[in-house]
């Protein structure tokens, strides 16, 4: 006969398994906004810009890409994989904002346990 894990032993079990999972469950229920403005959107469990939601863990292999041009301001933009395709996440010709935007999803992802 198998005995259940009641009492003492089963409440460490319990402890145990919330303490592991609680960061990710208040990360899907209450994103935590780190970077807003009028572009884009970066909270602990998704990234928003150009009118599209991107859950943070669907999205990988993030790269910058800088463009520059002798008659044009350098250009950067940050890219990353969705769901098996390129995507391009944000684009800027300000350099610290771009730096703003790639610092808060350095720490979303910090925060969700995906980095």
């Amino acid at each position: 006969m198998k005995r259940s894990r009641g009492g003492a032993a089963g409440r460490r079990w319990r402890n145990r398994f919330v303490t592991l999972l609680y960061p990710a469950f208040v990360t899907l229920l209450y994103p935590v906004v780190l970077y807003q403005d009028e572009a884009i959107t970066v909270t602990t469990s998704f990234l928003k810009s150009g009118g599209r939601q991107y859950p943070l863990a669907e999205l990988s292999l993030f790269h910058r890409v800088e463009h520059s041009g002798w008659l044009r301001p350098r250009l950067y933009e940050l890219r990353a994989r969705f769901r098996g395709r390129t995507v391009r996440l944000f684009r800027s010709y300000d350099s610290e904002k771009f730096g703003r935007v790639c610092r808060a999803l350095v720490r979303a992802r910090e925060r969700a346990g995906l980095a």
